[in-house]
């Protein structure tokens, strides 16, 4: 679970964003709505993460506060209202970990965070992260999927079935590997077989999961998935 800090001035907007982190299993260890507050923030406990508005009322704005904050090792990533080319040049120049431009979704933030903590968290935590598609994220380290829908926990056998989808992603896995791989020295009723392929596909969401008739299943490269 990673901490992050969330500095807006607008309590509705910093709400949202805190529960999107909680559903994605982070923590929003801190809300402030200027920059003095970040500062004194980031000083008093560990952040790994701050989301950052750049309109911040009176005082530094979320640029400078950006910059100060990367001085304390914690890079930003902005949320803004602020689409020009200047605004987006100036935040460039301290080199942020993504720009998201409001009025933003439940999926832009979570991709975004997801995308930003990769880049920040130590690598024994994030080398394993899987990108299944541009929203959904697999942690075969604690075996979760986090999706536009919430943090979803996978059982033994769903994991061990994505597992292995995933090291043959584009490809048509048949019946028989699927079963060898998941159930190892049991050999399952069709029926069973069946069930945990449409659970992990409810799991997942879209057609990112296909079942090849009469030959196995596959797990879509993302060019091959229709876009909603």
């Amino acid at each position: 679970m990673s901490k992050l800090l969330i500095v807006e001035d607008e309590p509705l907007v910093s709400d949202f964003v805190a529960g999107v982190i909680g559903l994605m299993g982070h923590e929003a260890a801190a809300i402030a709505r200027n920059g003095a507050d970040a500062l004194k923030a980031a000083d008093n406990q560990p952040i790994d993460l701050a989301i950052m508005d750049i309109d911040l009322g009176k005082g530094v704005d979320g640029i400078e506060t950006a910059r100060q904050l990367a001085k304390r090792g914690i890079q930003a990533l902005f949320l803004t209202a602020y689409g020009d080319i200047k605004t987006l040049q100036d935040a460039l120049k301290i080199k942020p970990l993504g720009y998201v431009i409001k009025p933003a979704d439940e999926a832009d933030i979570r991709a975004a965070v997801a995308t930003a903590l990769a880049q920040v968290q130590p690598k024994t935590q994030t080398e394993d992260l899987l990108f299944l598609d541009n929203h959904i994220v697999y942690n075969p380290e604690n075996k979760q999927l986090t999706t536009p829908e919430g943090t979803l926990q996978l059982g033994k056998k769903e994991s061990r079935f994505l597992e292995i989808l995933i090291q043959n992603r584009g490809h048509t896995l048949p019946y028989d590997q699927v079963e060898w791989h998941v159930w190892e020295n049991e050999l399952p009723l069709e029926t069973t077989r069946r069930t945990l392929f449409w659970r992990l596909k409810q799991k997942l969401g879209g057609d990112l999961l296909e079942a090849v008739a009469g030959m196995g299943y596959r797990l879509k490269n993302t060019t091959d998935v229709k876009q909603m």
